[in-house]
C-alpha cells in the first residue's frame, strides 16, 4: 500500500501490513536506526497485532511504474544493484529472503539511477520464489532491443526456477551470461525457439512473448528454405559446339586478353617485318 503525503515537506511512503510474525527483534530495531546502503529507511508502528512497515520513498519511482512508463530494461542495473547490497546484508547480519522484490516494491531514483530495496522483517516468502517472480515479470514487460538481451532473459528465469538459488548464485549466474550475449555475434535468426523456452511462453500464458521470440519461430523453416536455393549452384552452361557462335566466342576472348598489349604487339610486327627485308634482299 502507497501511503503518499502530497503537502509539500512531508515524504511519501510505501506501507507494508505484516499479520502475525513480525521478524526478529533485531532486524526491527535496527533497521529502524539505520539505513544501511541500498535499504530503504524504515519505520514501525505497531496496533494490537497488526504491525505496519513505513518506508520512506520520497522521490523515488517503483521499478514497475518505471518500466511501463519508458519501457527500458533496468534488469543490468538491478542485478549490479542486489550484488553491492549482498556485502551490506552480510554486514548486517540481514536475511536475503527478507527482501521485497515485487517490481512494485523496489523504487529507482531516476535522476542517478540508484535502486533502493524493500527489507521486511517479517516476509515469509523465500529469496528463490520472489526471484522466480521478478524474472517473470522481466519476460513479460520487457521488450529488449537485441536479440541475446532476450534469451538472457530466459535464461535468467530458468535459474531463478531452481530450488532454494541464492542472491550470491544467481549474480554469478547472470554475469556469466551476461558476458556470452555481449560477446556472441547473433545471426538473422534462422533457428526455432528451443522447446524449453516455449514451454515456459505456454507456463506464463504468453502468447507470442517477445517479438524477436515469435520471429524465430515462425520463421526459421522459410529463410532456411530461402537460403538452400540461394546457395544451390547454377545450371552448368552447355558447352559450345565446334564451328559453331561457341568458336567466335572463344576468338573474342583471346583477342579482349590481348587487346591491352596491342601497342607492344605492332612493334613486334614492324621490327619482324624489318629482319625479313634485310634478309631476303
Amino acid at each position: 500500500m502507497n501511503n503518499d503525503k502530497n503537502a509539500v515537506g512531508n515524504p511519501r511512503y510505501l506501507d507494508i501490513v505484516c499479520e502475525g510474525d513480525t521478524g526478529p527483534e533485531y532486524e526491527r530495531r535496527m533497521l529502524s536506526r539505520n539505513q544501511p546502503r541500498g535499504l530503504l529507511k524504515m519505520h514501525l508502528t505497531v496496533d494490537g497485532e497488526r504491525a505496519v512497515f513505513h518506508y520512506n520513498i520520497n522521490g523515488l519511482v517503483s521499478l514497475k511504474e518505471f518500466t511501463e512508463r519508458t519501457g527500458k530494461d533496468c534488469s543490468d542495473t538491478l542485478v549490479r544493484a542486489l550484488e553491492r547490497l549482498s556485502d551490506t546484508l552480510f554486514s548486517y547480519m540481514l536475511s536475503e529472503s527478507k527482501l521485497e522484490l515485487a517490481p512494485e516494491r523496489i523504487f529507482l531514483r531516476e535522476d542517478s539511477g540508484a535502486v533502493s530495496f524493500c527489507y521486511n522483517p517479517g516476509k515469509q516468502e523465500s529469496f528463490s520464489e520472489s526471484l522466480q517472480k521478478l524474472t517473470e515479470y522481466w519476460i513479460r514487460a520487457l521488450e529488449p532491443e537485441k536479440e541475446g538481451d532476450v534469451l538472457l532473459l530466459y535464461a535468467l528465469y530458468r535459474k531463478a526456477r531452481e530450488p532454494g538459488i541464492g542472491l550470491t548464485d544467481f549474480v554469478k549466474f547472470y554475469h556469466e551470461k551476461r558476458t556470452e550475449a555481449d560477446r556472441a555475434e547473433i545471426p538473422e535468426r534462422v533457428e526455432p525457439v528451443p522447446e524449453e523456452r516455449m514451454e515456459i511462453m505456454e507456463e506464463l500464458g504468453l502468447e507470442t512473448g517477445s517479438r524477436y521470440l515469435k520471429e524465430a519461430y515462425e520463421e526459421p523453416r522459410r529463410e532456411k528454405r530461402l537460403r538452400r536455393q540461394e546457395a544451390l549452384p547454377d545450371e552448368p552452361p552447355v558447352p559450345p559446339v565446334s564451328g559453331m557462335a561457341g568458336s567466335e566466342d572463344k576468338k573474342e576472348s583471346i583477342w579482349t586478353r590481348l587487346k591491352p598489349y596491342s601497342f607492344e604487339i605492332g612493334v613486334a610486327a614492324a621490327v619482324a617485318a624489318g629482319i625479313a627485308l634485310i634478309v631476303f634482299t
